[in-house]
C-alpha cells in the first residue's frame, strides 16, 4: 500500500493499527492474527486449506455479506450467507418506533444460487436468488460504492453505499477457537442513498449512513458468539459506530469509529436474558471503554434445523443509551440505532 493510497491524516486512527497485510499467512503457514486499519483486498484461505485437506476444509468454509442501512425512521439489515453445503438470505425492516415491520426469509443451494466472493471491497459480489427471492450486494471495479438489492414479495430494497467519505474499515484476523483461521472486514459510516418499499409503504434511505460485515474463514463445527453493532449519529450530529463481539474473533474486532476515526476497545461483555430477548441488554467491554444499554424495538429471529446444520439466531434490533470512552474523551450515546446478536450454530 502506498503512501498515497492513505486517508487523509485526520482519517488515521492509532499508531497501534498496522496496514493489513497483502498474504494473510506467514512463512509457516500461521495466519498473522491482529487488527489491522485499511481495507483487504482479497481473502485467499489456500494455505490453510492446504494444511486441512480439501474435504475438511469444505465443511468448514463459510463466508458472509451482512449490510445495514440505518436513517432517522428505520433500520435496514440484509445477508448473504454460504456456509458450503447449503445457502440462506434474510432481510428485514424495522422501524425505531414501530418495530419490525417487514422481514423476508430464504433457504437456497450454494453455487447454482447463493455466491459470496474472496474480495470484500473492488469486485465484491455477493448474491443469492431463489424461487421467491433476489438479494445482491457488490461493487464494481472502479467503484467506490456498493450496491445493494432486495426483491422479494415481502420486502423490496435498493441501496447505493458510498465510501469515498467514510472512514477506513476494521479488518481482523483471528484463530477461532477449535477454527483454524478467521477473516472478516467492518465498515461502517458510509453514505446511502435509496429506498425500501414493503406492504404500500415507501421510505427514502438518503441521508442515511451505512455499513457491512465481510465474514469469511475455516470454522468450528459449533460456533456461538454475541454481536452489537450501532450505526448512527450523536444529539450534537457527531457520527458514530461501533462493532463489539463476545467469543467467536475476540478481541481483535472489537472497535469505535468516532467522526472518522477509529479507536480499538476490549471484547464485548453481554448481559441479556436469553429467554426474552426484548427485554434491555447491557453492552460492556473487557476494558471498560463501553457501557451501553440497549433496548429492543423488535426482533428477528432465524431458526433452522436442517440436520447438518442447526442455527438458533436472535437479532433484536433497537436503540443504545450510556457513553463511550475513547482517548481522552466520552462521548454519550443518546438512542444511536442498532443491532445485537445471539448467534449458535452447527454447521
Amino acid at each position: 500500500m502506498s503512501p498515497t493510497d492513505r486517508p487523509p491524516e485526520s482519517i488515521l486512527p492509532p499508531p497501534a493499527f498496522p496496514d493489513p497485510p497483502e498474504c494473510l499467512f506467514d512463512d509457516s503457514g500461521a495466519p498473522k492474527i491482529g487488527t489491522y486499519f485499511g481495507p483487504i483486498a482479497r481473502v485467499d484461505l489456500s494455505p490453510a486449506v492446504a494444511r486441512l485437506g480439501r474435504a475438511e476444509a469444505f465443511s468448514r468454509h463459510k463466508r458472509w455479506f451482512y449490510t445495514a442501512v440505518s436513517t432517522d425512521e428505520l433500520w435496514l439489515g440484509a445477508a448473504i450467507v454460504d456456509t458450503g453445503y447449503a445457502a440462506n438470505a434474510f432481510a428485514y425492516v424495522s422501524s425505531h418506533e414501530r418495530g419490525v415491520l417487514a422481514t423476508t426469509s430464504h433457504l437456497g443451494v450454494p453455487g447454482l444460487g447463493c455466491r459470496v466472493g474472496d474480495l470484500p471491497e473492488e469486485g465484491a459480489d455477493a448474491r443469492f436468488r431463489s424461487l421467491d427471492a433476489h438479494l445482491r450486494l457488490r461493487r464494481r471495479e472502479g467503484s467506490s460504492a456498493y450496491e445493494l438489492v432486495v426483491d422479494s414479495k415481502e420486502l423490496q430494497a435498493w441501496a447505493t453505499i458510498e465510501t469515498a467519505r467514510a472512514p477506513w474499515p476494521l479488518t481482523a484476523i483471528a484463530r477461532p477457537l477449535g477454527g483454524e483461521v478467521n477473516v472478516t472486514e467492518k465498515r461502517a459510516l458510509c453514505d446511502v442513498r435509496g429506498e425500501v418499499r414493503f406492504r404500500g409503504e415507501r421510505h427514502v434511505l438518503d441521508g442515511g449512513l451505512a455499513g457491512m460485515d465481510y465474514t469469511q474463514g475455516l470454522l468450528p463445527r459449533m460456533t456461538a458468539w454475541r454481536w452489537a453493532y450501532m450505526l448512527g449519529r450523536t444529539d450534537a450530529g457527531l457520527r458514530v459506530a461501533l462493532n463489539l463481539v463476545e467469543g467467536f474473533n475476540g478481541g481483535v474486532e472489537c472497535g469505535v469509529w468516532v467522526g472518522r476515526r477509529l479507536y480499538a476497545v476490549g471484547e464485548g461483555r453481554f448481559e441479556f436474558d436469553r429467554n426474552n430477548p426484548d427485554k434491555p441488554w447491557r453492552v460492556t467491554t473487557a476494558c471498560g471503554a463501553v457501557d451501553l444499554r440497549f433496548e429492543s424495538v423488535g426482533v428477528h429471529a432465524e431458526r433452522r434445523d436442517l440436520l447438518l446444520i442447526r442455527s438458533e439466531f436472535v437479532q433484536p434490533v433497537g436503540r443504545f443509551f450510556g457513553a463511550v470512552r475513547v482517548g481522552d474523551r466520552e462521548v454519550e450515546i443518546d438512542g444511536v440505532p442498532g443491532v445485537v446478536e445471539d448467534q449458535s450454530v452447527r454447521w
